[in-house]
């Protein structure tokens, strides 16, 4: 689907940019809950590895996916932002079917879901994921937190960090191989804060944390919930979740 323009898009999108918050409660490290299954580098999905490059030095391709509402990240981050939106919107037509089903309790935080356009469906959830990285890290790629309650990483032996936009863990692909992209040979050797940290960068992480989202959501046909392992952001009883509806109930694709 438009393969060289996701290329394209994955190019600019090496580069990390961004700010910071919490982490996630239990997403296995996911700090949701944990881990992945499906395909990293050898997805036939999964763009070939392109070279960093300034995004001042390379106009931003045009867009695969129109964005009626845009989403958090393109007013707080505009050099990448609209990059992230593209790349999630890919992620999500092509490799999270579950979200675009909807959910039981989809129309609590937009009414007029079931009513929408498939562009105007994954116009909902890109928002709804920039949202929760609003609070998650603040749109930091670099973002970091020490999950206290964990214990050890499973796969770095380490106090489990929940890390990057989803703040996620490498342990997260210990449930979810999907999330096989996170390599921590590779890792170890660098700073915790470097962002060429496979986990902090920004297109696997968010490959792993949607696809994790996916399959989860999909699970319990629910957005928000407190049971299991589950971002903290999206628990009702433990994050800012009220939130996260208010600001997508407003958006102007869920009132049509």
């Amino acid at each position: 689907m438009r393969l060289y323009i996701l290329i394209s898009i994955c190019a600019v999108f090496m580069i990390q940019g961004c700010g910071r918050d919490t982490g996630l409660t239990n997403l296995s490290s996911v700090s949701a809950p944990n881990g992945g299954s499906g395909a990293g580098v050898t997805d036939p999905l999964t763009p070939s590895p392109v070279p960093n490059v300034p995004v001042g030095k390379n106009p931003l391709p045009p867009p695969i996916h129109v964005m009626e509402v845009a989403p958090l990240w393109e007013k707080a981050k505009p050099s990448v932002g609209p990059v992230w939106s593209q790349f999630a919107a890919k992620l999500i037509l092509t490799e999270a079917p579950d979200l675009l089903k909807g959910t039981a309790d989809v129309h609590k935080f937009c009414p007029s879901y079931f009513h929408l356009t498939t562009d105007d469906k994954v116009n909902f959830w890109v928002y709804l994921v920039s949202a929760v990285i609003k609070y998650e890290s603040a749109f930091d790629p670099t973002s970091r937190m020490r999950e206290n309650s964990m214990g050890t990483d499973g796969v770095t032996k380490l106090h489990v960090y929940s890390e990057g936009l989803l703040q996620l863990s490498y342990q997260d692909r210990e449930a979810y191989p999907f999330c096989n992209e996170f390599d921590w040979a590779h890792d170890k050797a660098l700073s915790a804060s470097d962002p060429r940290k496979t986990i902090l960068d920004p297109a696997k992480n968010l490959r792993c944390g949607i696809r994790i989202l996916n399959k989860v959501v999909g699970r319990h046909n629910m957005i928000a919930f407190d049971a299991g392992q589950y971002w903290s952001t999206l628990m009702p009883k433990r994050g800012p979740e009220r939130l996260i509806r208010a600001m997508t109930n407003q958006i102007s694709i869920c009132n049509k």
